[in-house]
């Protein structure tokens, strides 16, 4: 798995540095398509909250929590158990992303993919709009040389878990 986890980790890697346009992409999806998402929930809640779809509300507000769990409970003890440097950090390469936290899992994956699996059941088109933009993320933060694909992967996989099964613990200690 390592040698595949390199592998694509650098024929993505070094599609970086070789055009602005695309390195301009990849630090607007990888760095900042998180804010995008955030205006999509806020956008989300007030339309809900205008159209008194309260249920709605309510199970946007149970995945957020959930996704903010994931990323800011999980992750981090993931973060603290495997220490895994950076890529660009490991192999003293150039970088577009950055950050002072550990690679494994990605933080930014784990929250994206388990708001996206809390929203399935509460809107399932911008439920699709969010796995879409994840992995969008995902592949950006290996392109700008943050992550290797294995810690987008169980970012992904791990945020898909999480997700679902905090939904149905809340459904059930709310019995909503």
């Amino acid at each position: 798995m390592n040698e595949l986890d390199l592998f694509l980790f650098f024929a993505l890697h070094n599609l970086s540095g070789q055009s602005a346009l695309v390195d301009g992409l990849i630090v607007l999806v990888g760095q900042y398509a998180l804010y995008l998402v955030l205006a999509m929930l806020a956008f989300f809640f007030i339309r809900a909250l205008q159209q008194k779809k309260i249920s709605q509300v309510y199970g946007g507000v149970s995945a957020t929590v959930v996704a903010l769990i994931a990323r800011f409970g999980v992750a981090e003890v993931l973060y603290a158990l495997f220490q895994r440097p950076r890529p660009y950090v490991a192999f003293d390469i150039s970088h577009l992303l950055s950050s002072s936290a550990f690679s494994f899992p990605s933080g930014h994956t784990v929250f994206l993919f388990a708001l996206a699996t809390g929203m399935y059941g509460v809107h399932k088109t911008f439920s699709l709009i969010l796995f879409g933009v994840a992995a969008l993320v995902g592949v950006a933060r290996v392109m700008g040389g943050a992550h290797y694909p294995s810690d987008i992967l169980a970012g992904a996989v791990l945020g898909t878990l999480i997700g679902g099964a905090g939904i149905i613990f809340l459904k059930k200690i709310t019995k909503h």
